[in-house]
C-alpha cells in the first residue's frame, strides 16, 4: 500500500545505505559562521556506523614481505590486548600531544605501551646510546625464548654526555647513579636449564651495562652478547585525556572505539601502539591522497632559515599530507599539499615561529639539447713549472632519438692507445658535470650522446684531471658552435567525467594547447587522453 515514509524511516534507510557504502550524504555549512555544524554532528550519529559495527583489520608479519590480515575485536570488555593508532600530532603548551584511537582492548593509566614501528632488532651501540641519553624506559631483551627485564629507576643526570671515563667511574662508585635492577622473566620457570640460561643473560647484560657506564673493565670475564638484540622501549602512560573542543578531561582508562590523547610520546602519524610487544600486530597505513597544489616557498628573511626548518620538520611530522622537498633542478623549495592548507601553513609559520614566508609558482624544469650533431676537437695544455697538464679529446656530440630525450649517453669509440683507458672515467665525469647547466637558459642538458673518437696524451703531463678539464672545454666549444633548443615538459593527461561535460573539457584542453590522443566511453562516462604542456597544466591549480 502507498504510505508516506516518516522521518525515522528515511533516516533508517539512509543509515542502511551508508553502512553498505551505497549512499553518501552531502551536507552544507560553514564552520566560520557556525552554520550547519550541528546538523553535521547529528548526521554522524544518525547515519554512520559506531565502532562495534565496523570490522577493523590489523596486519601480522608472517615473513619478510608477507603479511596476513587479522580481524580486531571491537568489544568494550577489555579482554583482548590493547591496540591503538596514532593519527594526529599537535604541539601544545605541555609538549607534543598525540591523538590516538583505541581499536581493541583497554588502556589504563600507568600502563606501558610500545611502538611497533620502532620496536625492531637494534644494535648494541643503539641500546647503549639510548641508555646514556636518559631514557626512562623498560628494556626487554628477547633471545631464544628467554626474556630479561632491565629497569633504571633514576635518570643518569650525573653522567651527562661526557666521555671522561674517570668521572663516570666516580659516579658509579659514589652511588650517584642507581645500579640497574635486572630481573629474569618468567620467575616461575621450573626447568633448571632454562633458569640457568636466564640467569646467564641477566648477569651478562648487567655486567655489560655496568662496564659501559663506568668506562672501566670489571674483571676478566668474557661477556658475549649477540650483535643485534630484540629491544622494546616502553612509554609509561602518566596522563590519559579526552578532548572536548579546547577542554581536556583526565580519564583513568579508555576502551575500544574511544579517541584519546597522550603527552610526551615520541612517534609519527600512523604509528601503532600495543601493550604487549610480542603481539606482532600493526594497523594498516593511513590512506593519504595525493596533494593537488604545488607551491614554491622560501623564508622572507635569510636569518629565519633555522626557524623555517623547525616549522617544516614539525608540520611534516604532524600531517602526512604535508609533502616537502628541495628541487635540485630549479634550486627552490617545493611544497605539495592541499589548497586550503597552503595559506594556513604559511600563517602558522609566521605566528608560531616568527618566520614570514614567500609563496609562489614553482618553476618548470626545462631541458636543453642539440638539434643536429656537432663535432669537437679540444686541446687542454697548461705548463706552469713542474708537471703540467696535457689532454686532447676529439669526438661528436649528437642528439638522441625523441623517445630518449631525457637521457645522457657516453660512448667510448677510441681505438689504440692515444687515450689510455684509465683516463676515460675522467672524460665521462667532465661531460656529466657540464650537463648540469646549459648555455641558453641555465637548465640541464638531456637527450645527448657523447661519442669519444680520438685524442692524445702526454706520458708525464696527462692525468684524469687534465682530461676532465679538456672535456669541459670541448663542451663549451659545442655551446658556441652547435645549434641548441629548449625542451619543455609535456604531461600525459587522463580525464574521466560524465558525458555531458565532454565538450567543456575538450575546450579547456584546447585553450591550454593540449593534443588529444584518444577517447573512451562507458556507461555514461567518458575518458580523454591528451598531452598538455607542463606550464599550461599548472594554470589549473594556480
Amino acid at each position: 500500500e502507498e504510505k508516506t515514509p516518516t522521518e525515522s524511516d528515511l533516516k533508517a534507510a539512509i543509515r542502511r545505505s551508508c553502512l553498505r557504502r551505497m549512499f553518501t550524504p552531502v551536507l552544507l555549512g560553514t564552520a566560520l559562521k557556525n552554520k550547519g555544524v550541528q546538523p553535521l554532528l547529528d548526521a554522524v550519529l544518525d547515519y554512520l556506523p559506531n565502532p562495534g559495527e565496523v570490522n577493523n583489520f590489523a596486519l601480522r608479519e608472517i615473513g619478510r614481505e608477507e603479511t596476513e590480515k587479522v580481524v580486531l575485536d571491537p568489544a568494550r570488555d577489555g579482554r583482548a590486548p590493547f591496540l591503538g593508532l596514532a593519527f594526529k600530532l599537535e604541539a601544545g603548551r605541555y609538549g607534543q600531544l598525540t591523538y590516538l584511537r583505541c581499536y581493541q582492548g583497554v588502556l589504563r593509566k600507568g600502563e606501558n605501551i610500545f611502538n611497533t614501528r620502532t620496536s625492531k632488532k637494534k644494535s648494541r651501540s643503539f641500546i647503549e646510546d639510548q641508555l646514556l641519553r636518559n631514557r626512562k624506559t623498560f628494556v626487554y631483551v628477547l633471545q631464544e625464548n628467554c626474556e630479561v627485564k632491565v629497569r633504571y629507576p633514576h635518570p643518569f643526570s650525573e653522567l651527562g654526555h661526557s666521555s671522561d671515563a674517570r668521572m663516570r667511574e666516580s659516579a658509579v662508585q659514589n652511588n650517584r647513579i642507581s645500579e640497574p635492577d635486572v630481573r629474569c622473566y618468567p620467575p616461575t620457570a621450573r626447568c633448571y636449564a632454562r633458569r640457568k640460561l636466564l640467569k646467564f643473560w641477566a648477569e651478562s647484560l648487567d655486567h655489560w651495562i655496568k662496564r659501559r657506564l663506568s668506562g672501566t673493565r670489571l674483571g676478566d670475564r668474557a661477556v658475549r652478547l649477540p650483535s643485534r638484540l630484540s629491544v622494546y622501549f616502553a612509554v609509561r602512560i602518566a596522563r590519559l585525556v579526552r578532548l572536548h573542543s579546547s577542554e581536556m578531561e583526565d580519564v583513568s582508562e579508555v576502551y575500544s572505539g574511544d579517541i584519546f590523547a597522550l603527552f610526551g610520546v615520541d612517534c609519527a602519524s600512523g604509528d601503532t601502539f600495543v601493550t604487549d610487544p610480542k603481539l606482532n600486530l600493526s594497523m594498516e597505513s593511513i590512506f593519504v591522497p595525493d596533494p593537488v597544489v604545488s607551491m614554491s616557498i622560501n623564508p622572507a628573511n635569510s636569518k629565519d632559515r633555522d626557524n623555517f626548518s623547525k616549522a617544516v620538520a614539525r608540520f611534516t611530522k604532524e600531517d602526512p599530507t604535508f609533502q616537502f622537498y628541495y628541487d635540485d633542478d630549479n634550486k627552490e623549495t617545493i611544497l605539495h599539499l592541499f589548497l586550503h592548507y597552503v595559506f594556513h601553513s604559511s600563517q602558522r609559520m609566521e605566528r608560531e615561529y616568527g618566520c614570514p614566508v614567500i609563496l609562489g609558482k614553482p618553476k618548470v624544469s626545462f631541458r636543453e639539447t642539440l638539434t643536429s650533431p656537432c663535432t669537437f676537437d679540444f686541446l687542454h695544455k697548461k705548463q706552469s713549472g713542474g708537471s703540467g697538464q696535457f689532454a686532447r679529446v676529439t669526438g661528436i656530440l649528437e642528439p638522441l632519438p625523441a623517445h630518449q630525450n631525457t637521457q645522457l649517453e657516453f660512448v667510448d669509440e677510441t681505438i689504440g692507445t692515444n687515450i689510455p683507458k684509465q683516463f676515460i672515467p675522467g672524460i665521462e665525469k667532465g661531460f656529466r658535470l657540464m650537463a648540469q647547466k646549459g648555455l641558453l637558459s641555465g637548465h640541464k642538458l638531456s637527450g645527448l650522446k657523447f661519442r669519444l673518437l680520438d685524442g692524445a696524451h702526454h706520458i708525464v703531463d696527462s692525468s684524469e684531471l687534465a682530461f676532465n678539464l679538456a672535456t669541459q672545454g670541448a663542451i663549451k666549444e659545442v655551446f658556441e658552435n652547435g645549434s641548441w633548443q629548449i625542451l619543455e615538459p609535456v604531461m600525459a593527461v587522463e580525464v574521466t567525467a560524465p558525458e555531458e561535460f565532454q565538450g567543456a573539457i575538450i575546450g579547456h584542453l584546447n585553450k591550454r594547447h593540449g593534443i588529444l590522443t584518444g577517447t573512451d566511453g562507458n556507461d555514461g562516462w567518458f575518458t580523454l587522453y591528451a598531452e598538455v604542456s607542463g606550464i599550461d597544466l599548472m594554470k589549473y591549480t594556480h
